[in-house]
């Protein structure tokens, strides 16, 4: 399936998936006595997984890059995000947290949709220098992790 969905992608978009969100967050299938993790496949056919509904930022010198904490940002304000970030730097003083937001849809606020105001609001604020706040894709700050780390994987 990961071979078939990355040709899909390949072939309308010209590109080819180097990071994976798990639907819904969800990193297992099966279930009972059959429930497996799927996240050793993620971990070598991928760069980086992100999770969803995570309440925590993660550790760039310790996370798992195929098992990335998602913050939950459908349906929140400018101000709950902005918190969410001031809250997340002043309780890891010294290691600057990666924040990961994970949503379904930009556009008018709802259940399953990143309010475009507040994401317009949260970007202008990123924007300015005074935040230093660095702000990039999942497989960009990924890549910038392992290439620091000396690999994939745990930490070196």
């Amino acid at each position: 399936e990961f071979r078939d969905a990355d040709a899909a992608i390949a072939d309308a978009l010209g590109v080819t998936p180097t990071t994976f969100a798990y639907p819904c967050g969800q990193t297992n299938i099966g279930r009972g006595e059959t429930l497996q993790s799927y996240i050793p496949l993620v971990a070598r056919r991928f760069l980086a997984g992100r999770g969803f509904m995570a309440e925590y930022a993660n550790d760039p010198t310790f996370c798992d890059l195929a098992h990335l904490g998602g913050l939950w940002s459908d349906n929140r304000t400018f101000a709950w995000l902005k918190d969410a970030i001031e809250g997340f730097i002043s309780a890891t003083p010294g290691i600057p947290p990666w924040i990961v937001f994970a949503g379904h849809d930009v556009g008018p606020a709802a259940r399953q949709t990143f309010d475009a105001g507040a994401l317009d609001a949260l970007c202008g604020w990123l924007k300015d220098p005074a935040t230093n706040i660095w702000v990039d894709t999942v497989a960009a700050v990924a890549a910038h992790v392992q290439r620091h780390r000396g690999g994939k994987g745990a930490p070196s």
